[in-house]
């Protein structure tokens, strides 16, 4: 019974990523993006873009919150679980040692209230990301597991799959063909994709995917906010089973 929290927790967690999957497959399905041509109005060229209809859905911010806080809650509640499984009954039980680097984490250790017979198991799951003097770690899962504490509901947006772009060909007399960099404008909800001269045309369709990310700077960029939280919950399952080992022991 001591882990019967943090494994319903995780399920939680799975619907409600899953929620989050039908919710972004049900949005692009329904004919979610347009393509236009916007003329440039200095040089007279066409801008071909991809742009939204209307802004992502709002329940999406709320599936990935609950995604993501039940996931955070999963990985505390495997070490309280623990506790009692060790006949360690406290009011409060520490939290999972979210940290910066593997010194900080021996700190955590050595200040005495988690049990030393979980430090190998938590060790293991290197929860600090990647730096200079020491090796292991993971950037992507310690961000999450920052973004997972916030208050406030998460903020998404939409990028460009990398390496998912298909340029048509171009007919007529053309006398400029310009590919701009692949970076979606936010404040528009477009991608300008094509510039070109008017008398040039499109022979085909352009083609390129799209992600739903997490809008937040830095190692999360591009990075698709679907498998970020599947790797996430992955890893307080992986937690949780390898805790469960460690107390049986």
């Amino acid at each position: 019974m001591s882990f019967e929290r943090p494994h319903e927790t995780i399920s939680w967690a799975k619907e409600a990523i899953d929620d989050f999957d039908r919710e972004v497959r049900t949005f692009f399905n329904g004919n979610a993006t347009e393509y236009v041509i916007d003329v440039d109005p200095r040089t007279g060229d066409n801008i071909h873009k991809i742009r939204l209809k209307q802004p992502l859905p709002g329940r999406l911010s709320r599936f990935a919150n609950d995604a993501l806080s039940h996931t955070r809650n999963a990985f505390d509640q495997t070490i309280h679980g623990a506790c009692l499984s060790l006949g360690i009954k406290k009011s409060t039980s520490p939290h999972f040692p979210w940290r910066s680097n593997p010194t900080d984490l021996e700190k955590t250790f050595e200040n005495g209230k988690i049990p030393d017979s979980l430090w190998d198991v938590i060790r293991q799951q290197e929860p600090y990301p990647t730096g200079e003097g020491y090796t292991g770690g993971d950037d992507a899962m310690r961000e999450v597991s920052k973004i997972a504490k916030w208050k406030h509901n998460v903020g998404l947006s939409v990028d460009v799959q990398a390496g998912s772009a298909m340029a048509p060909g171009v007919t007529g007399r053309v006398s400029r063909y310009i590919t701009p960099p692949l970076i979606w404008d936010n404040v528009n909800n477009e991608l300008p994709i094509l510039i070109v001269n008017p008398e040039a045309k499109l022979d085909g369709r352009y083609q390129v995917g799209l992600l739903i990310v997490f809008d937040v700077p830095g190692v999360l960029e591009k990075k698709s906010a679907n498998s970020l939280m599947r790797l996430f919950v992955e890893k307080a399952q992986r937690f949780l089973e390898e805790t469960e080992a460690a107390v049986r022991v």
